[in-house]
């Protein structure tokens, strides 16, 4: 999940918190101003924006019952998620623009907006072509021209399905300012930019993080699952291969006379080996194949946890029989060869004892 395409470039990206202390004869617009230059100065640094709301946390402005086409009722009215970005930042994250175009500070985009397809999709046109240059109901007597719409992405993780979404341009979001940097130089970068930071914001902490680390957060409850997984799977396999082991041991002890009857009279090891198989691979790969409907259901009820899924294939159900198919051979050809090993005299002595020696 988390290798899958979110739809946003989130590596090498470096977040930090907006400064939310204000001093009096302070101008915060000035500083910010004043801190991004140094920043965008910085060879280390390859790409700067800012917005309110960042990839993995819920996006805090919500439009609830009015947002619609123009000349739609009411009652087709759905809600959405808001925010605002910069010029900057569908360029920077690399999100796809299926329609229209980005926001142009040369122009006056304050009646201009960008959706996502899934808003495309809630407000009733059937494409983001046909979306574009139409406007909708938005706030209190706002009727905006959407002039973009951008390919959906993963806002949450893939539990939860695309967020429909409306951007508005804002000079200067101040929430949060992502920071894309280049390889290798993240240790210096950081000390750099926290002089930066207390040169133009004294009064305000130094905090940041990384956003690849913060939007991988959605999925620790999953890796810990994951975990546990293996560990009690890897218990079970264990505690089977001791129990069939167990069990080819048992047969091999309860058919030692037959088995030394067998030898005297010619049989080789693959002899002994069917003997050995006939009796128990049988009903393990009766077992193996009665449990694939089973691990199929309860596949698809967890999957259905999940707004995007994967798709429980033929492979992967066998993949599980087949290994342990093997390694159930495995485990009858060590038995075999033991009980081949043994001389068959022995055996016949010791058989009315059911006794294994060698």
């Amino acid at each position: 999940m988390k290798n899958s395409n979110s739809g946003l470039e989130l590596e090498k990206t470096l977040v930090l918190a907006g400064p939310s202390v204000e001093s009096e004869g302070v101008n915060l617009e000035e500083r910010m101003n004043s801190f991004q230059n140094a920043l965008l100065a910085n060879s280390k640094i390859i790409g700067l924006t800012s917005a309110n709301f960042i990839p993995g946390k819920l996006i805090r402005g919500q439009a609830e019952g009015y947002v619609r086409k123009l000349g739609s009722p009411e009652e087709e009215a759905n809600t959405y998620s808001f925010t605002q970005i910069d010029e900057n930042f569908i360029s920077q994250f690399k999100i796809e623009i299926l329609a229209g175009r980005d926001f142009d500070v040369q122009r006056n985009e304050k009646r201009s907006i960008i959706i996502n397809e899934e808003a495309v999709r809630l407000l009733g046109f059937n494409s983001p072509e046909e979306a574009i240059g139409e406007k909708i109901h938005y706030r209190v007597n706002s009727t905006p021209e959407i002039i973009g719409v951008v390919k959906n992405f993963h806002q949450f993780s893939l539990q939860q399905a695309y967020q429909p979404i409306i951007f508005e341009l804002r000079d200067q979001p101040d929430l949060f300012v992502f920071i894309k940097y280049k390889e290798a130089s993240e240790d210096v970068l950081l000390s750099e930019m926290k002089d930066y930071w207390n040169a133009s914001f004294p009064e305000n902490p130094f905090s940041y993080y990384f956003l690849d680390d913060f939007y991988n957060q959605q999925y620790q409850r999953d890796e810990n699952f994951f975990q546990v997984f293996q560990i009690f799977s890897s218990l079970a396999i264990l505690v089977a291969s001791l129990g069939f082991f167990g069990l080819t041991y048992f047969l091999a002890s309860s058919k030692i006379k037959e088995i030394g009857v067998r030898k005297t009279l010619g049989a080789g090891f693959t002899d002994i080996t069917k003997i050995l198989g006939k009796g128990t691979f049988g009903s393990l790969l009766f077992a193996g194949v009665f449990s694939i409907p089973f691990i199929y259901l309860l596949g698809n009820k967890w999957l259905e946890n999940y707004a995007f899924q994967t798709k429980i294939t033929f492979w992967i159900l066998s993949a599980p029989v087949i290994l342990f198919s093997f390694l159930s051979i495995l485990l009858i050809l060590i038995q075999s060869f033991r009980s081949y090993l043994i001389n068959p005299i022995a055996s016949l002595q010791e058989g009315s004892n059911d006794t294994l020696q060698r």
